[in-house]
């Protein structure tokens, strides 16, 4: 639970290997985003 949490998306993730997130654990936003995309290609 120190580097992650289970049903969340970190606030930012580095480009390159090894991707390792940073910034908060949690954020709403990111997981938000990953909804939009999803939604957006489902054509809703």
């Amino acid at each position: 639970m120190k580097k992650d949490v289970c049903g969340s998306i970190s606030e930012i993730y580095n480009s390159k290997a090894p991707y390792k997130p940073v910034g908060t654990i949690a954020q709403c936003w990111s997981v938000a985003e990953i909804f939009r995309i999803i939604l957006k290609n489902m054509g809703v």
